[in-house]
């Protein structure tokens, strides 16, 4: 599964809408990176399993991303044969009880083998990562 993301977290209301929160990757924030995810230089890397990786960041420099720099056994691709929840990225909490209308807004890069077989979601918590909501999914 690679996964390359630009989050932005904005609040709507009746006459305008505020950014709560955004992440470009630039400043390394508290992310809680599993398996092959890594906060890096996106260097067009994999492709021997599907399309290669994008060379350059939707914005600035860095992209959230699995294996970019080829740490792993396929270079630039994900392992084979992982578990459920073998690879996950964890951002920083956000607190948005102030808020009605939140909507996450994100630029994604997903090149993953059919979704029968590969599985790819974006989770969201309201109770520190106790429980988890699936908004979405490939």
């Amino acid at each position: 599964m690679k996964i390359v993301v630009f989050i932005l977290l904005v609040c709507f209301s009746f006459l305008y809408s505020e950014t709560i929160w955004q992440d470009g990757f630039e400043e390394f924030p508290n992310w809680i990176l599993n398996g092959e995810f890594e906060i890096d230089i996106p260097q067009g890397l994999g492709g021997e399993h599907g399309n290669p990786d994008p060379a350059v960041a939707y914005e600035g420099l860095r992209v959230l991303g699995v294996d970019l720099t080829g740490t792993g056994s396929y270079s630039g691709d994900y392992e084979t044969s992982l578990g459920e929840d073998e690879y996950s990225a964890i951002s920083p909490a956000i607190n948005c009880n102030e808020f009605l209308n939140v909507e996450l807004s994100f630029m994604l890069w997903l090149n993953v083998e059919q979704p029968d077989y590969d599985h790819a979601s974006i989770d969201v918590s309201n109770d520190n990562g106790t429980t988890w909501i699936e908004v979405w999914t490939n």
